[in-house]
């Protein structure tokens, strides 16, 4: 058997075995659509998927990236994503809620972290945006699939990018007795 035969019979065993036991190979040719893990301020984790995400007001922002090159980034408006997910914005986010901050995390490890009322449009009027796509087409794999991107930041170092989880803190804390 040539060696190019046997390269494509192992091939489609593995995507063979895939269908038969998913998530004991990944070597098939179709990616599973990204989503990103959010946590609550209560705790409970739940998955964005990418679907979801793709439901939600689009916009797009013309901004000089990282790389010093004019690009067009589009995604969902942060506060548009944390609303539909039920976080408190708005009139309501006061007392100890406004202590709160949201820690973004990606795959190599790199943390952000923003402040709620940074993304809170009642209290703001930055746009912090939650993109996919770089110069209308889906964000290279060294960038996506999810970056944060802040045009009014002076320096980009918030931009975090290939985010995997976005959670609530708190920095409030507890009141000591009297």
């Amino acid at each position: 058997m040539k060696r190019g035969h046997f390269f494509v019979i192992a091939l489609l065993l593995a995507c063979a075995l895939q269908v038969a036991a998913p998530g004991l190979s990944s070597t098939c040719f179709s990616k599973e659509p990204a989503g990103i893990a959010f946590v609550d301020e209560h705790g409970a984790e739940r998955s964005v998927s990418e679907a979801e995400l793709a439901r939600l007001a689009r916009k797009s922002v013309k901004v000089t990236g990282p790389d010093k090159q004019l690009a067009e980034y589009e995604g969902t408006e942060l506060a548009e994503l944390l609303q539909h997910l039920g976080v408190v914005l708005g009139k309501e986010l006061r007392g100890p809620r406004i202590a709160n901050y949201l820690l973004f995390e990606a795959d190599d490890g790199y943390r952000v972290v923003l402040a709620i009322a940074e993304v809170d449009p009642a209290t703001t009027d930055k746009v912090v945006l939650l993109s996919n796509r770089k110069n209308r087409a889906a964000l290279p794999d060294k960038e996506g699939p999810w970056r944060l991107v802040i045009p009014d930041d002076k320096r980009p170092v918030r931009w975090i990018r290939m985010i995997k989880r976005i959670s609530i803190q708190s920095a409030a804390t507890p009141s000591t007795p009297k």
